[in-house]
């Protein structure tokens, strides 16, 4: 028998018994879900969801072999085959299942990643699993590469109309602009990851910013290198440019985003800086005592989450009952929190190092909200490389605002102090989600900049945005705070979205203190977004204002500084 018969037959029994079987778990599954298709309330769409092990999620290894029989299987279907070269079964059958199969094998690469990087994130200094996570990324690398490639090709040849009409509209449209990668992309992603695994070892072991800051300056001017080179293969004068419309799906531009700072600066800041001093008037140390397991932070706002909306259940209880999340403190632990989908089983897993104070409640809520969104969305990680970071951060600052409710009954005589510390880290983002990216902006403008040039923009602008003002930090330690944002290294032009999102999450808050119902109405609305769906145009789905219109901001930090004088 023909070989490539054998494997062909083997791969579709195998897909058509996994269909079967993944059938029979929805089924038995729908009873824990409340967002069924027979809920015609519900926000949300029904989505599978695997029973975790026992165990819990951790990460198992990843052979490669599957999915290159299946990318192998798939090409023969780019072209107009000799008949003599075919397998004898109607590609009406085979190329579904092939297609289903190298998606469904490229969620578990990708999960197996991401459980890997939970690993790393534990413990950086281990050099076994730094070394694996490398050999892991460069596998998701050239699989998910290849794999678009034949995507795309077979998309474009004579079996075409068989694979299209399983692709949404997005992902067809990504499949055509697909290119494949060149040599020079897999050496910049490769030396990129090399850089920032290096800024992580740097960040977790050095003892003095300022005595190393010849180090981590000399990595980011690196890594400022090595983006702006990304950029330029894809035809942008600017990384800036390049990031917000390629790597987070924005659509606003970066010129929006540097409007946004002076309306910030004018009135945000004066609100940040007042809430600061009046934290620091108060009896601050109370908040330092809090350092509950994340299991007990859990059980604690489980009362609050149904007060909310019902809807949040079914996540909520998924994330408690198969214990997705490592919330508890370790000593070797980088300082990290976050939220990452696992494809491989239909969920997410929340990761976070605590403060060991009382902002671990509000953490513990920011991240449930990432992960109720996640819950109910349904995205192959092939086709998730671009999301809008601003709605996901609505979606988590948002329940971070309106569970404020309920601190009387949380933290008794503590809520009025830990209510304001919430605030006034909502207000922090808004102001340092502009400051960072200004920082950014500015150096990759100019990645020419010395260290000293560096240092002192750093500097100028934390007294800009009110931080030295404050005391958050001393103009002298502004110079070489800086680095310990992991942003700044890793994920660049990320931290706009922090300001943007916790504008419009202030937005629903403000509205709830007039009208809850109405304000939980908007944010079930947020929650139920796919992360596809751009920051304005999901705005104005959801009936909230457009903070880059003149007066938006003036607006939000006037209704707050009338609340704060209640």
């Amino acid at each position: 028998m023909n070989i490539r018969i054998t494997l062909l037959t083997c791969l579709i029994l195998t897909s058509a018994a996994l269909m079967t079987s993944c059938s029979a778990d929805k089924i038995a599954d729908i009873s824990d879900i409340t967002n069924t298709p027979a809920d015609p309330d519900s926000v949300y769409s029904y989505v599978w969801h695997a029973d975790v092990p026992a165990g819990g999620v951790s990460y198992s290894g990843y052979d490669a072999s599957r999915a290159n029989i299946i990318i192998e299987e798939l090409e023969k279907y780019a072209e107009k085959p000799d008949p003599s070269e075919v397998p004898d079964i109607d590609p009406q059958t085979a190329v579904p299942l092939l297609v289903d199969s190298l998606l469904e094998e490229t969620d578990k690469l990708y999960t197996q990643l991401q459980l890997l990087y939970i690993d790393y994130y534990r413990d950086a200094n281990d050099e076994e699993i730094s070394e694996l996570t490398t050999d892991i990324e460069e596998k998701n690398i050239d699989v998910s590469d290849r794999a678009l490639q034949v995507l795309r090709d077979v998309m474009k040849g004579p079996y075409g109309s068989i694979v299209k009409k399983d692709l949404t509209k997005d992902q067809r449209e990504y499949l055509r602009d697909y290119e494949d990668m060149t040599k020079e992309e897999q050496k910049l992603y490769k030396e990129e990851s090399d850089l920032v695994q290096k800024y992580d070892k740097l960040s977790l072991n050095s003892a003095d910013y300022q005595d190393d800051n010849k180090k981590f300056v000399n990595i980011f001017k690196a890594l400022v290198s090595n983006r702006s080179r990304q950029a330029e293969l894809y035809d942008y004068d600017s990384f800036a440019d390049y990031a917000y419309e390629n790597l987070y799906a924005r659509d606003y531009t970066a010129d929006d985003a540097a409007a946004l700072y002076d309306d910030v600066k004018k009135y945000i800041v004066p609100l940040y800086v007042q809430s600061v001093e009046d934290l620091y008037e108060a009896d601050v140390m109370r908040i330092l005592l809090y350092n509950d397991s994340g299991d007990d932070i859990l059980k604690a706002i489980d009362p609050y989450i149904e007060q909310i909306d019902p809807q949040l259940n079914s996540a909520f209880n998924y994330l408690r009952r198969h214990h997705m999340y490592d919330l508890d403190a370790s000593p070797t632990k980088m300082d990290v929190g976050y939220t990452v989908d696992l494809p491989q089983y239909g969920a997410q897993y929340i990761f976070n190092a605590p403060y060991e104070e009382a902002a671990d409640y509000s953490v513990a809520i920011h991240e449930f909200g990432h992960f109720n969104a996640g819950f109910h969305q349904s995205q192959h990680s092939l086709f998730s490389a671009e999301a809008s970071l601003d709605i996901a951060e609505i979606q988590s600052q948002g329940l971070e605002l309106l569970f404020l409710d309920y601190y009387d009954e949380l933290f008794g005589q503590d809520a009025d102090l830990i209510r304001a510390e919430t605030l006034s880290n909502m207000l922090s983002g808004v102001v340092t989600g502009c400051m960072y990216d200004e920082f950014q902006q500015v150096v990759f403008a100019d990645p020419d900049m010395s260290r000293k040039e560096i240092n002192r923009l750093a500097a100028r602008l934390s007294k800009e945005y009110g931080l030295t003002e404050s005391g958050v930090i001393s103009q002298a330690d502004a110079r070489f705070d800086w680095v310990s944002v992991p942003h700044t290294f890793e994920s660049p032009m990320y931290y706009i979205s922090y300001a943007t999102s916790a504008l419009s999450a202030l937005d629903i808050w403000t509205e709830s203190l007039d009208d809850r119902d109405a304000a939980i109405d908007k944010y079930m609305d947020v929650s139920a977004l796919s992360l596809d769906t751009p920051y304005l145009e999901g705005l104005e789905k959801c009936g909230l204002r457009n903070i880059f219109e003149e007066g938006t901001v003036k607006d939000i930090a006037n209704q707050i500084e009338k609340r704060s004088m209640q």
